[in-house]
C-alpha cells in the first residue's frame, strides 16, 4: 500500500489535559498503512536539549492490507479515560480512537473486507517517548461482543458491531470518531450493489 497521512494531526496539550506536563504538544495521526503514530512536538523544560523533540514512534498496526481495506483516512478521535483497574487503584488514560476503511475505493464490495474500529492506549502517556512500540491486535481485547475496558487497548470488527453478516459487510469507517458523555462514536458507510 503507498503510505501516507491524508487527516489532521491529533495533538494533546495541556490546554487539552492537565495531564500534559510538558510544554508543546504530542500528535498522534494515522497513515495509510493502518499504523498509528505518535511524534513528539514537545519539551519538559523550555531550556531542555531538542534531542528528542520530533522523535517519532510506532505506536500500532492494523495489520492493512489492499484485500482487508484496513486503511487509515481519518483523524483520531482523543481522549482522557478513568476508571478503576483490577487492584482497584484509579487509573487515567489517554486512549486514540479511529476506524479503518480505503476511502480511495470506497464503493469496492469484496468478501475480503474486513474493517476495524479500534481504541488504542497510550500507557505511558504523558511521557514523550513510547515505552512499547509497535504494539499488533495480539495484545487487543476483542469487543466485537463485550463492553471496552478501561485497563487494555481494544478493537471490534465493524461487521459484528452493526450486525451485519461477515462476508457480505463491506463497510467502512468514514469520518474521524467521536467521544461523548462515556461512548464513542463511529460513522460506517456500506457500499450497495447498484449502477451509477
Amino acid at each position: 500500500i503507498p503510505n501516507g497521512v491524508t487527516a489532521h494531526l491529533s495533538v494533546v496539550t495541556g490546554d487539552g489535559t492537565s495531564m500534559a506536563n510538558y510544554y508543546g504538544g504530542i500528535a498522534y495521526m494515522t497513515d495509510l498503512q493502518g499504523k498509528l503514530w505518535k511524534w513528539n512536538l514537545s519539551k519538559a523544560g523550555l531550556k531542555d536539549s531538542n534531542s528528542s523533540l520530533f522523535s517519532l514512534y510506532q505506536s500500532f498496526r492494523a495489520e492493512s492490507t489492499l484485500a482487508n481495506d484496513r486503511m487509515g483516512f481519518n483523524q483520531l478521535g482523543s481522549t482522557i479515560v478513568t476508571g478503576v483497574d483490577s487492584s482497584g487503584n484509579n487509573l487515567s488514560r489517554l486512549y486514540n480512537y479511529f476506524g479503518t476503511g480505503d476511502l480511495t475505493r470506497i464503493q469496492r464490495r469484496a468478501a475480503t473486507i474486513n474493517n476495524r474500529i479500534y481504541g488504542v492506549a497510550d500507557p505511558d502517556f504523558p511521557s514523550r517517548v513510547l515505552a512499547n512500540p509497535n504494539q499488533t491486535i495480539a495484545s487487543f481485547t476483542n469487543v466485537d461482543n463485550q463492553s471496552c475496558s478501561v485497563n487494555n487497548s481494544w478493537y471490534a470488527n465493524v461487521w459484528a458491531r452493526t450486525g451485519v453478516n461477515t462476508g457480505t459487510d463491506f463497510q467502512k469507517i468514514v469520518g474521524r470518531a467521536s467521544v461523548y458523555n462515556k461512548y464513542v462514536y463511529f460513522t460506517a458507510y456500506q457500499p450497495e450493489a447498484k449502477s451509477c
